[in-house]
């Protein structure tokens, strides 16, 4: 039996089969570090449209599919493909995450092996004009977040690296959080009230391939609003207030309830005017960043007022 130390990726996919499939073969194109191997871990979270057998199909070794019966969502996904991995490292990815550098796997390393027990990859956009610039500038904001409560939980469960004993130890993801947002900040502020080292890994960089447009980002931010941020803000109030959340929650700021449906309505307005314009829309790129960080923002204030709902027509 081997006894080389095992890197395990835990990627959740849903109906997403060619792009996991890309993330795979991008993953074994990645050097690994003398010593270690690789181990994939896709969860096909009940696509029910043929994703599992493109993954498969794709002839890639040392892939398992772990097909859900039911659709549980991302964190019971992830936690699924976790228990079924061998002790060593956990690498999670999200299907349309792929590695930008062959180094990815072992700049990961390098900082676990070097005394981190978190290694937080970045994300980076696909190089596609506004949401590029876009996703840059919220990582930069996810750092500085994490610089202001002393602790890397800026990051994202898109692309992070810890030893399976941690991640079993500290729970996993906890599986309340259903709907989209704050699963992975609960996880990296167990870790670090546990007393754990996290620390951002600079060179282990993921591309995010997701076709980004500005009412699905605002439906997503909407959603988090909702239930995940009620289950955050119940386990994390302070971290919650020092992120910035409490200040755009109607159930922090009663008051807010008075200016939420014009904010609502000025930011589907500015929806219907912007999506799939941001590229030529003639302002700055600065202007358009901030627009559209205020319309977000209005939708995650929509979202705690309406149980995590935001509607607009098409």
């Amino acid at each position: 039996m081997s006894t080389e130390p095992i890197v395990s990726v835990v990627i959740p996919m849903y109906r997403s089969g060619v792009l996991t499939a890309t993330v795979v073969q991008a993953l074994h194109a990645c050097h690994m570090p003398p010593g270690y191997r690789l181990k994939v871990i896709v969860v096909d979270d009940a696509s029910g449209d043929g994703s599992a057998a493109l993954v498969e199909a794709a002839g890639i070794s040392g892939v398992d599919v772990l097909t859900l019966d039911t659709n549980a969502g991302r964190s019971a996904a992830r936690n699924r493909g976790a228990a079924v991995a061998p002790d060593g490292f956990l690498l999670f990815l999200d299907s349309d995450c792929v590695p930008s550098d062959p180094a990815f796997l072992s700049a990961h390393l390098a900082e676990l092996e070097g005394g981190a027990d978190v290694s937080m990859g970045l994300v980076d956009g696909a190089n596609d004009g506004f949401w590029h610039a876009y996703q840059a500038a919220a990582a930069r904001r996810r750092m500085r977040a994490s610089e202001s409560l002393g602790v890397a939980i800026g990051g994202s469960s898109q692309n992070v690296m810890m030893r399976r004993t941690l991640f079993i130890g500290t729970g996993g993801f906890d599986e309340a959080y259903r709907g989209y947002g704050f699963e992975d900040r609960d996880l990296f502020l167990r870790i670090a009230e546990s007393g754990h080292k996290i620390r951002w890994a600079h060179r282990a960089r993921v591309i995010h391939r997701d076709t980004l447009e500005l009412r699905k980002v605002c439906k997503k931010m909407a959603e988090a609003g909702g239930a995940p941020a009620v289950r955050f803000r119940e386990r994390h109030p302070d971290a919650y207030r020092m992120l910035g959340y409490g200040k755009l929650d109607v159930r922090c700021r009663p008051w807010l309830r008075v200016i939420e449906p014009v904010s609502t309505r000025l930011a589907r307005a500015t929806i219907v005017m912007l999506d799939r314009r941001l590229d030529t829309l003639p302002l700055p790129l600065g202007w358009r960043l901030r627009l559209v960080r205020a319309v977000v923002a209005a939708c995650y204030l929509c979202g705690t007022a309406n149980e995590g709902r935001f509607f607009l027509r098409t």
